[in-house]
């Protein structure tokens, strides 16, 4: 089960601002995730090469990564549309074993796969910590939402020869 750690609250109109005015592109090709929008700052990675892919430098994420995630290395900010959610899914073993997601609007966090999986309902402004390496996703929304994920792609995969490697 994720670990809700903070809520964002008075923060939320300055985070939501920032969300919409990001260069989002659409996510191609990734089933799981089909009409997600994404942006990439730090590090990215391109799971079909895979590689890593330089992302954008920006103070609020910076800011954010370190009260979170103080090793983090890698943010992504997703855009779901109402109807769209992502399946349940293991995230690549290049990242450690924690993430967190600073969750902007309603959603229904899925943890698990099948009848065994639990759902927790996740708020405005919610901060989750979970397990990257448990499936996880994302149930589909009903009002358009934002989240900014962040992990820390290990030392040993930021080599990108490394990586494709694997």
């Amino acid at each position: 089960m994720p670990e809700i750690i903070d809520n964002l609250g008075a923060r939320l109109p300055r985070l939501r601002a920032w969300a919409e005015a990001q260069p989002l592109a659409d996510l191609i090709d990734v089933p799981i995730a089909a009409g997600r929008r994404e942006c990439w700052y730090g590090l990215g990675i391109d799971t079909s090469g895979p590689v890593l892919v330089p992302g954008l430098d920006d103070p609020l994420v910076q800011e954010l990564g370190r009260r979170y995630l103080p090793r983090w290395n890698s943010g992504l900010l997703l855009a779901y549309g109402a109807g769209v959610g992502i399946k349940p899914h293991v995230d690549p073993a290049c990242f450690d074993e924690w993430g967190v997601t600073v969750n902007l609007g309603e959603a229904r966090w899925v943890e698990g796969r099948g009848a065994g999986a639990t759902t927790t309902t996740l708020h405005d402004g919610d901060v989750i910590r979970f397990r990257t390496a448990s499936a996880h996703g994302v149930e589909p929304v009903s009002h358009p939402r934002y989240s900014l994920l962040f992990r820390t792609i290990l030392p040993h995969f930021t080599d990108s020869a490394a990586l494709a490697r694997r």
